[in-house]
């Protein structure tokens, strides 16, 4: 019979319906053949998903073999090595099947029970099956330590069944529901299993009713989380298709299956699309129902809440437990609107996805679930468990007054007993509520304890191990010995209480104590050991998560003692095998971070590289132990590479683009982390002044997260505009290479004879025969001194020729005009020489710095666009990062560009407008920055413009409801120091605005009147001065310092009031302050016309250097 179905080809016969029945034998026989072809469908399916799969990881195999473009020692360090450690699985299972010997034995004696029961012709058929019903759950019980004992053992039964001749459809639909009980239990080839069933069904003339398909989909449903979406997806659809072909019409049970499906394999391994890609499908499933004329069940919908409570498990970030809630929200909605009532379940599942939100920072979500407690159904009472459903959302966002109100007050009013469950919940809201720093752990853990005791509800352990989170919650001025302390009177109460602590209750005071270290010398280690040997002391062993503590010491340790704390890990985890305890992912990766913070700790003898190649052994350890590293694990490799530029090792720079390709090697796919961590990387590179174009750089990482199918996000979008800000602010220079540039600037004035901005061939010759005599003239009169560095440059005239100062000239000329303009001559000097020696150079004033700032710009714009269009929430932080970017840009313009002005005025508004748009809303730091647009091009030819639009910027400010603050006030005034007298500027119209700026309660400091004094040094006016010397008399001790003095100095200068020079020099003596080196070449300035003044200057001089000796005494 076999062979003839294999040659008899199949055809699709038109079933004949007669008065709504099937038409004989001739239907049953074609529904047979038809069955046939459908189940061989089926079982092609799978067999393609298996191959695909195989096909896949050959692939991978073979990628992994070839040779790496980048050729570097990384790679040397056994990347390429594959270990798949079958034995030890082996080896576990192995004991699993040893504790399960008893539960065999059993199982086969009830099997030899049941074939005397099918042996015996006095049972009936019901009770037969009844009998196969007990032994099939009794089955499914071992299937956890050995599955295929477990079906072997429920086949055998099923062939005394046939034997009997007892198998027909029902005891076939019971061997479906057992494998989804199997699948349930962690059986991975269940649907395998139900597939030959179903065929089975069909070679023995057996129809499959809707009670079999049902089964069918509650297997598919069960087996979801033990694959991928795609073969979960794929496994439902064929069992709809079957049914189809059948003819037999899917129920709201066979979607309701199909919609858990959906919710198990969104929390699985592998596939694409994540948790947003279960919704989706569950959506669609919704959509075919209502295709199939069915109305959704409440089942349904709790299905589709479970789906959202799965996305907030998996991803706890704010956004994510965001949509989740928002989803959960439309569910509810389409319940109401099938006007269906909610059961207990429902509330459950939806108070828990409220709690899951709520413990990942989103706090609305304790407002839905208020919302719905509020419209419940007054007329379903609830049990004690859905009261600690909505009791558990208040205690996850730690909102401890609010569970309190509602066990004590609508669960008393609803005569609801609190039991065990509601208090240890309270406890935990307790908990929460002293980690985050609002209350005192124990004085509330007591109080709830001793309520709880006169409720008449004895704590147990998890009550205690909540008090012990509540007790040693980390605080600020909180010692790891105080924490230890604590936790101590814990244990003490348990064990009055007659409770024995258990291996959390230690895990949590080794947490405490590792987190409430702060500092160098008390990094947490030393108690944390302390505490481990305290629990071997009562006769407990660590686990994985004790261990996993310690070694997260260990990193923690690593920032300050270095590489030597990563080996105290390793010697750890061996101590953790030998215990037979496994080092997990979370063990390696904390080394590995540990690892990352080691290139910050400066320990002598340590590389940075030292490190890194630290953690790749570390990588190479976890695959001979048959442990596949994460993105994790290379993203910590990525930071420490981050961390090695921070602290000056350039030769990290392209440490990120090599660990990328390591990852894609591996399989495994970067996500925003690891590509946040590269572009901090270039910001620390354009902090540093490096040569280099970051910002580019960065843009193009962002571009690489698009096309890897990673969105950027808020943190990706902070840290590139931290990148334009940091590279336009190395534009501008930092102390040493504003100085070089005036020595430069110097030098090239003295070779420049004529004065007119560039270096001829007869200029630079007549420059050395100037400077050559000197020099050999002080190597005659100093024969044994080596030459200094400084004049290292003019060398004696014997030994440079004619054609080698023309060579020099013609390779200083880069653009072989004849003569050498200034660019050049700093290009020449500067380019040969190391430039981090000389500081770093600014760029300000150019038109070319200009350009490539404001291409910095727009592609900052450009980038705060997309970030928008994406619907990646962004803060005003990172705007005003943005802003403050453009503000320097402006300042890097040319004095006399007004367009310049303009332009990068029109980019502001842009990003304002940009802001409001999309929900930012400015504050009074984004409008400081339009403001110091306003005021930097003040002292251009349009400073009555750039003053009236600085009042504009202010009454917009005011009209947006933000009140300037003392920083905006002193930017407004830098304009009127900055603008001419003709163009508005000058200390009187300052002098207004720091009435109004009194006036409206914000104070002063030292920056508003040092511009102040600023506006009157620019007015240069007697008058003016006056009135800046009768202010800086009345200004408070406070806002006093050595640079309010040195401009005051200054202005006196400028209107010949020397004497008054030398008064200020004194008073800011006997104030407590310590002239500087400018302050005193300023009082020089001033008395260097009076032999008067001078003897004046030299008495102070004198005084001065007596109180310093006498200060140094006193230290010592």
């Amino acid at each position: 019979m076999k062979g003839m179905k294999t040659i008899i080809p199949v055809v699709f016969i038109f079933f004949v319906i007669w008065d709504g029945k099937p038409a004989g034998a001739f239907q049953v026989m074609c529904l047979h053949r038809t069955w046939t072809c459908s189940l061989g469908d089926a079982v092609e399916r799978q067999k393609m998903l298996v191959n695909k799969k195989l096909k896949y990881e050959r692939s991978k195999i073979a990628k992994l073999g070839e040779p790496s473009i980048v050729q570097t020692s990384l790679l040397d360090l056994g990347h390429n090595e594959r270990v798949n450690n079958k034995g030890d699985g082996d080896g576990r299972k192995g004991n699993r099947n040893s504790n399960g010997l008893g539960e065999k034995q059993e199982i086969r004696s009830k099997l030899e029970r049941f074939k005397s029961a099918c042996k015996s012709s006095t049972i009936s058929t019901q009770d037969l099956l009844s009998s196969f019903r007990g032994f099939l759950r009794a089955s499914s019980d071992i299937c956890s330590s050995d599955c295929d004992e477990s079906w072997r053992v429920a086949l055998e039964a099923l062939q005394l069944l046939k034997d009997a001749d007892r198998a027909g459809v029902v005891a076939y639909n019971m061997m479906l529901h057992f494998a989804a009980l199997t699948a349930g239990r962690g059986c991975q080839p269940a649907f395998e299993h139900a597939i030959n069933l179903m065929t089975r069904m069909v070679e023995e003339n057996i129809e499959p009713d809707l009670i079999s398909f049902n089964s069918m989909m509650n297997v598919c449903a069960k087996s979801a989380s033990m694959m991928s979406q795609e073969e979960a997806f794929a496994n439902a659809y064929s069992v709809l298709d079957m049914m189809r072909d059948a003819r037999i019409a899917p129920n709201t049970i066979t979607f309701t299956s199909m919609m858990e499906m959906c919710a198990r394999s969104t929390g699985a391994r592998g596939g694409r699309g994540g948790w947003s890609r279960g919704w989706q499908k569950g959506m669609e499933i919704l959509v075919l129902m209502r295709e199939h004329d069915l109305n959704p069940s409440i089942l349904t919908y709790i299905q589709m809440v479970k789906i959202c409570l799965t996305s907030a498990k998996m991803k706890r970030a704010g956004n994510w437990s965001e949509s989740a809630v928002r989803n959960g929200c439309k569910v509810l909605e389409l319940v109401r609107e099938d006007g269906l009532e909610l059961n207990e379940d429902f509330y459950n599942h939806f108070f828990s996805l409220c709690a899951k939100a709520a413990e990942a920072g989103y706090e609305a979500a304790v407002v839905v679930a208020e919302d719905l407690f509020r419209d419940r159904n007054v007329s379903l009472t609830w049990s004690t468990t859905t009261w600690n459903s909505l009791l558990n959302v208040y205690a996850k966002s730690g909102r401890l007054a609010a569970a309190r109100g509602l066990v004590r007050g609508e669960m008393l009013r609803q005569r609801v007993t609190p039991d065990l469950v509601t208090w240890n919940t309270l406890m935990c809201a307790m908990a929460k509520e002293a980690q985050a720093g609002r209350s005192s752990g124990m004085q509330g853990g007591l109080e709830i304890l001793e309520d709880m005791r006169r409720a008449g509800v004895k704590p147990d352990v998890l009550t205690y191990n909540a008090l012990m989170r509540a007790c040693t919650a980390p605080v600020l001025s909180r010692s790891s010995d105080s924490v230890f302390d604590q936790g101590s009177i814990v244990l003490d109460m348990m064990r009055a209480d007659g409770l024995s602590p258990d291996v959390v209750t230690y895990t949590t005071i080794l947490d405490a104590c590792i987190k409430s270290s702060s500092t160098q010398e008390e990094d947490g280690l030393s108690q944390a050991l302390n505490v481990v040997e305290a629990m071997q002391a009562v006769g407990l062993n660590p686990n994985i998560i004790t261990c996993n503590c310690l070694l997260t010491a260990c990193s923690k340790a690593a920032e300050h003692r270095g590489l030597a704390m990563v080996d105290m890990g390793v010697e750890l985890m061996q101590a953790m095998e030998l215990r037979g305890i496994a080092p997990n992912l979370v063990s390696y990766n904390s080394l590995i971070a540990a690892c990352s913070k080691a290139v910050a700790s400066c320990v002598p003898g340590e590389r940075p590289a030292d490190c890194i190649a630290k953690g790749l052994q570390l990588i190479q350890m976890m695959r001979r132990k048959g442990l596949k590293p994460n993105v994790i694990s290379y993203t910590s490799l990525v930071a420490a590479g981050a961390n090695g530029v921070k602290v000056g090792d350039l030769s990290l720079l392209k440490h990120g683009s090599v660990i990328l390709e390591l990852m894609e090697k591996d399989g495994v796919q970067a996500d925003s982390v690891t590509f946040n961590s590269i572009i901090d990387m270039y910001c620390m590179a354009a902090a540093a002044g490096l040569d280099g174009d970051w910002v580019r750089l960065s843009w193009r990482v962002i571009e690489l997260m698009k096309r890897s199918n990673v969105e950027p996000d808020g943190v990706s979008c902070a840290i590139f505009m931290d990148v334009i800000f940091k590279s336009l602010t190395c534009m501008q220079g930092d102390g040493r290479g504003r100085r070089l540039r005036r020595k430069i600037q110097n030098i090239f004035r003295s070779i420049d004879e004529d004065g007119d901005g560039e270096i001829s061939v007869d200029e630079l010759r007549s420059a050395f025969l100037r400077r050559a005599p000197f020099q050999e003239k002080q190597a005659v009169s100093s024969p044994t001194k080596a030459p200094s560095s400084r004049s290292s440059w003019a060398l004696p005239r014997s030994e440079v020729s004619e054609k080698d100062l023309v060579r020099f000239f013609r390779w200083a000329d880069m653009d072989a005009n004849g003569r050498i303009d200034y660019q050049e001559f700093e290009k020449m000097l500067v380019g040969s020489a190391n430039p981090r020696s000389f500081g770093i150079l600014p760029q300000s004033g150019t038109p070319e710095a200009l350009k490539e700032a404001r291409q910095y710009i727009s592609i900052g714009i450009g980038v705060l666009q997309d970030m928008f269009s994406s619907d990646v929430q962004l803060n005003v932080v990172t705007c005003n990062a943005l802003l403050d970017s453009i503000a320097l840009a402006a300042e890097l313009a040319p004095v006399e560009g007004g367009d310049a002005f303009r332009l990068c005025l029109l980019d502001a508004n842009r990003v304002l407008e940009l802001m409001r748009s999309h929900g930012v809303v400015p504050n009074c730091r984004s409008f400081s920055a339009l403001l110091k647009i306003c005021t930097t091009s003040a002292g251009s030819a349009d400073g009555e413009k750039a003053l009236k639009r600085s009042y504009r910027v202010m009454q917009e400010m005011r009209r947006a409801g933000v009140e300037p603050d003392t920083v905006a006030y002193n930017i407004f005034l830098e304009g009127f120091a900055r603008a001419p007298c003709t163009a508005g500027g000058g200390i009187v119209e300052a002098i207004k605005v720091l009435n109004e700026m009194i006036a409206a309660n914000v104070r002063p400091d030292s920056v508003t009147f040092l511009a102040i004094i600023k506006a009157a040094k620019q007015e240069g006016t007697s008058e003016a001065v006056s009135l800046a010397a009768s202010l800086f008399a009345k200004i408070p001790a406070d806002c006093q310092n050595i640079k309010t003095y040195s401009v005051m100095m200054r202005a006196m200068i400028q209107v010949g009031r020397r004497e008054e020079v030398l008064d200020l020099l004194e008073q800011a003596a006997t104030s407590g302050m310590r002239p500087d080196t400018h302050m005193m070449a300023i009082a020089t300035q001033a008395a260097s016309s009076s032999s008067r003044l001078k003897a004046r200057l030299r008495a102070f001089r004198t005084w001065f250097r007596r109180e310093k000796k006498d200060e140094r005494e006193l230290q010592v």
